[in-house]
């Protein structure tokens, strides 16, 4: 978690009941940020948290998303858009 998490990322994980669970939570909603901005996991992953649903990255606001997926309870999914853009889950 060093490596790619910030220091309150890696605070929220010490606080946390179940910090296995916070940890892919936590990786996941990075992934999704990365993935909208269009870089991947480098040296800036840890340049930014994911603690807070809103923040702020190079400028542009973003909004993290927990999507509820049909499968089981054990899973999570997450995904990021600017603050003024929308995304819809279409289950197949």
């Amino acid at each position: 978690a060093e490596r790619y998490f910030n220091s309150a990322e890696i605070a929220y994980l010490k606080e946390s009941s179940d910090p296995e669970r916070e940890f892919y939570d936590i990786w996941s909603k990075k992934e999704a940020v990365v993935k909208m901005l269009g870089f991947g996991i480098n040296s800036r992953f840890s340049s930014f948290s994911t603690v807070s649903e809103y923040f702020e990255f190079d400028k542009e606001k973003i909004v993290i998303s927990n999507v509820i997926l049909p499968i089981t309870e054990k899973y999570s999914a997450f995904a990021a858009s600017g603050e003024k853009k929308s995304f819809k889950i279409i289950t197949l």
